[in-house]
């Protein structure tokens, strides 16, 4: 079996950056992985349903779809006055992607989902959760990396801990009812995310 692909916690340096508060909020994330991962069956085998639980790639976990996604509401990273939920995505396939300035592998696959979200326009919403990160800092990585789909601040990882994120970066698949039907932990190339999306939502992305 291949070796899960590997996940980024904050580095030490930002430390001197974040308040107590925010480590804190880290730290009730991992536990709060923990549980959920136990939940949601993530350590491999056959779900209940009898789906395959790994594809693709050795990070990816294909969900029963009988656990609806967490709610949530935050506000924009790009405006903070706006606030966006997942309520108003019911009846869209969903992209939920948890990343930061400071997760390296970030740099490689948000780009790569910019050119796949260009490509399916409106058929699959993805949004990306900027946490536990300060907002400079998640507003210079958008404009390196030119990535223009819907995001979101959770500045204490919130979000994070009920979708059990420890490491970063995960993507969430999130069917139009709402449910989550499955978890990518590390980075996901082009590629995969075309056959992942595919897969999960039965939509061809096509070439390009």
């Amino acid at each position: 079996m291949m070796d899960e692909p590997t996940t980024q916690g904050p580095p030490r340096y930002a430390k001197r950056r974040r308040t107590i508060v925010v480590v804190a909020a880290l730290a009730l994330g991992a536990l709060s992985g923990l549980a959920i991962t136990k939940a949601l069956g993530l350590s491999g085998g056959a779900s209940q349903s009898g789906r395959r639980t790994t594809a693709i790639q050795s990070g990816f976990t294909a969900l029963d779809g009988s656990i609806a996604a967490p709610s949530w509401t935050l506000p924009l990273l790009s405006d903070p006055a706006k606030r966006i939920s997942l309520a108003q995505y019911r009846g869209t396939p969903v992209v939920l992607n948890f990343w930061a300035s400071w997760c390296v592998p970030c740099q490689t696959e948000m780009p790569a989902m910019e050119r796949v979200a260009q490509l399916l326009g409106s058929r699959v919403a993805f949004i990306g959760i900027n946490t536990a990160d300060q907002s400079s800092d998640a507003l210079a990585f958008v404009a390196k990396t030119g990535v223009t789909y819907t995001l979101a601040f959770d500045p204490l990882s919130t979000v994070g801990s009920q979708y059990g994120v420890f490491g970063l970066p995960v993507t969430v698949f999130i069917s139009p009812a709402g449910k989550m039907i499955g978890r990518d932990v590390g980075a996901i190339t082009q590629g995969d995310l075309k056959k992942l999306i595919y897969q999960e939502f039965k939509i061809s992305v096509g070439k390009a």
